[in-house]
């Protein structure tokens, strides 16, 4: 097509990082090549909106993501994650998902003080086209960073309701 999925994008890139990590064969040209492509995203990001003619759903949340795999591959965007962090009126999501990017960084005093006091109350949602997400991704982000910032009481609690969630049948 003649524009970039950018969840697509950082999709793609994070099962590389996580496939390279547990020992699978991943071309160094490919991966070099996506953290390039997102840490030139990464440092462009504004939250102006909708520029290109296609709605991609929450800016500050893609960027969130964004930079959360690129701390993942071991090239965290610090300049970018400032910025974000200063941006008033982030979702609940985007401060989690931005928390458990300062905790990969070792930087866990301030990925704590991001979700202090911040809720782990998703609306339910299902966005089909552009972010591919739902309550219940939003959740499992929640969860992991959780456990990114070893808060096991408060992941098991999580990680039971999402897993009760996935039985349900619905």
């Amino acid at each position: 097509n003649n524009y970039v999925s950018t969840w697509s994008s950082c999709y793609a890139g994070h099962f590389l990082v996580e496939a390279k990590s547990l020992g699978y064969n991943v071309s160094s040209t490919v991966l070099d090549k996506w953290i390039d492509f997102q840490k030139k995203e990464a440092k462009n990001w504004n939250n102006s909106g909708n520029t290109d003619g296609y709605y991609r759903g929450n800016y500050a949340f893609e960027q969130a993501y964004r930079l959360y795999t690129l701390a993942l591959a071991g090239s965290p965007e610090l300049g970018a994650m400032n910025r974000l962090r200063e941006m008033k009126g982030l979702s609940v999501s985007t401060q989690w998902r931005l928390a458990a990017t300062y905790a990969l960084i070792g930087k866990k005093e301030v990925a704590n003080k991001l979700v202090s006091g911040l809720t782990t109350d998703i609306e339910d949602y299902v966005e089909l086209s552009y972010t591919f997400g739902s309550q219940l991704r939003d959740e499992a982000m929640i969860l992991e960073t959780m456990m990114h910032l070893d808060k096991n009481k408060e992941a098991g609690l999580m990680a039971k309701q999402i897993s009760e969630r996935l039985n349900s049948g619905n």
